[in-house]
């Protein structure tokens, strides 16, 4: 169910200090999906994955027109004391996506 998921990815927000590239995109693709889809969905949602390329949020990715999370990471890995905006346009399960990105944001290098 999509509250036990949101707990699940609470706790596993909660165990990182210094996300990695990976644990990053996760996020990013987290907050992106989220207005796609119920949280319920994404079973498979696990930072702790050594291929992330077999959790839920991934298996869309060639619905994405153009793709370039890679240069979305690097760029906000290279912000020092910058500003990201997310535009909350929606509620609930999507509010939480955009909501976990921020947190996770916040906690990068």
């Amino acid at each position: 169910d999509s509250l036990g998921n949101m707990s699940k990815i609470a706790d596993l927000l909660s165990h990182i200090s210094c996300p990695s590239v990976s644990e990053i995109e996760q996020f990013v693709k987290l907050s992106l999906w989220g207005n796609k889809t119920d949280l319920s969905l994404l079973k498979h949602f696990n930072l702790e994955l050594a291929d992330v390329q077999n959790t839920a949020v991934d298996k869309n990715n060639d619905m994405i027109l153009s793709n370039d999370l890679d240069k979305v990471v690097k760029h906000l890995m290279e912000l020092k004391d910058g500003k990201v905006d997310i535009i909350l346009d929606n509620s609930g399960y999507e509010l939480f996506g955009d909501l976990c990105l921020a947190e996770v944001l916040l906690r990068s290098p």
